[in-house]
């Protein structure tokens, strides 16, 4: 949509929701001297233009690459570079790219950015990709409650067989007020969405930042896990069983883990796994029936 929507149709709606009269600009009261309004929220939502998306590719190319390529250019040649470029390209040398979605930068989900143009396109800016909303709607998620975030701090030890422990404690809002970027950089922070989805299977999506290996800590990995296990089990009070009677019948979460998945009865890993990557979800659902899974 171009600019008017920000500048008339999303101030109509904000001032209906206020009041359903007006004159000159301010709101009119009623008999009774209230305005009438209605407790309400409404969400808009930009979607990726095809411009972003082809403005978003990042290619990765070697030196020599690049100079046979340029020294082809309105040549005999030119044929078959432009089908190079077409279908390589695309598929290979834009692997990565933010709008061919970027798994590695799933380890701080709230920074992740596409440049986007303007409605005039006259300039591009970098804004933040709302992966929990965008995952929500590839899964088909009839969401049930979204939790805000949780910070903890944590105390990661490695016990006596070389497993890693962490001893959490919530932060809370004031302290974590308080606290500068670099200070907020080192906690990690938890955010759940529970819903159904269209299988009528009750779905735990869990997102979380992993500052571990972010900060490029050689054990980060190890050091998330142990606060991911014991924020599940500690604070959150969440238990994979092989029971049919458990809350959740599926069980997302973003970064590799080591949570332990169910088995039968006996002895068998569960046919249909309940515990499952969001990066590789997500990239299933999102390239689902595009031709080899990429643009």
């Amino acid at each position: 949509m171009g600019e008017y929507f920000d500048s008339i149709l999303k101030p109509r709606v904000q001032k209906v929701t206020y009041t359903d009269v007006w004159k000159a600009g301010s709101p009119v009261a009623g008999t009774e001297g209230n305005f009438n309004g209605v407790s309400h929220c409404f969400k808009y939502i930009r979607l990726e233009s095809y411009e972003d998306a082809l403005g978003n590719l990042a290619l990765h190319r070697s030196k020599g690459q690049q100079t046979l390529l340029e020294a082809h250019e309105n040549s005999e040649l030119d044929a078959a570079r432009q089908s190079y470029v077409m279908n390589y390209m695309l598929e290979v040398e834009t692997r990565g790219s933010a709008s061919l979605l970027d798994t590695k930068l799933f380890t701080d989900p709230t920074a992740y950015q596409l440049n986007v143009r303007s409605a005039s396109g006259d300039e591009t800016k970098a804004v933040n990709v709302d992966l929990l909303e965008t995952f929500n709607y590839l899964l088909g998620l009839e969401v049930e409650h979204i939790a805000a975030p949780i910070w903890f701090d944590a105390e990661i030890t490695q016990g006596e067989f070389g497993r890693w422990q962490a001893q959490v404690k919530r932060v809370n809002a004031e302290d974590l007020k308080a606290m500068n970027d670099a200070q907020r950089a080192r906690l990690w922070w938890f955010r759940t969405v529970y819903g159904v989805n269209r299988a009528g299977q009750k779905v735990l999506v869990v997102w979380r930042n992993l500052p571990s290996v972010i900060a490029k800590d050689e054990k980060g990995l190890l050091k998330d896990n142990a606060v991911l296990d014991a924020v599940l089990i500690e604070k959150l009070h969440i238990r994979l069983t092989s029971s049919q009677d458990d809350e959740v019948d599926i069980h997302y979460v973003n970064g590799d883990h080591n949570i332990a998945i169910p088995k039968n009865r006996r002895g068998e890993l569960m046919e249909e796994a309940r515990v499952q990557l969001i990066e590789e979800a997500f990239h299933r659902l999102m390239f689902a029936n595009t031709e080899s899974g990429e643009l």
